[in-house]
């Protein structure tokens, strides 16, 4: 993954986002999954992060600052929790986007190639799977798991904080 810098790995993704919400335990699978039944890089991230999907009680990390709370699989983009999984035309859906405009996915038939539904970058806004060539669904994963941590702490429209930054 050139290019990647420190987030090359779905583990550092984990390690940071850990690191910034202050947990210093690991959240292992509470059920672990059989070897091989998911692609590796969503078995890594359930075995660092799985309790955050199964606990309904605390499903969300304060931030350093105390003010923000992170929904961490579905702060804006869903994370879905690869035990539930939802298949559509024998695609594993493992991301869905907040609003509906894409979701990303992988074949369970076949290598864990990363597919989209929906419109996506490369102009094909259809309602079928295509693969999504150049990108892994590790990194696919570290983006919006990245996405999510920071997208609670941005201010919201209207809020005191966006006033301060107009002119």
């Amino acid at each position: 993954m050139a290019g990647a810098g420190q987030f090359g790995s779905i583990d550092a993704a984990c390690d940071f986002v850990k690191d910034w919400c202050g947990v210093r335990t690991e959240h292992p699978w509470r059920t672990s999954p059989e070897p091989g039944r998911f692609p590796d890089p969503l078995h890594r991230l359930g075995h660092r992060l799985d309790a955050l999907w199964e606990t309904r009680d605390h499903p969300y990390w304060t931030l350093p600052d105390q003010a923000h709370t992170v929904p961490l699989f579905e702060a804006q983009e869903h994370i879905f929790d690869p035990r539930d999984r939802r298949t559509l035309e024998g695609i594993a859906c493992v991301i869905a986007e907040n609003q509906g405009l894409y979701t990303l996915g992988y074949p369970t038939d076949a290598a864990p190639c990363l597919h989209v539904c929906g419109d996506w970058f490369d102009g094909g806004a259809t309602d079928r799977w295509r693969p999504v060539p150049g990108t892994t669904l590790e990194q696919a994963l570290i983006l919006h798991l990245l996405g999510n941590l920071f997208w609670p702490t941005y201010p919201t429209v209207g809020s005191a904080e966006e006033r301060a930054l107009e002119p």
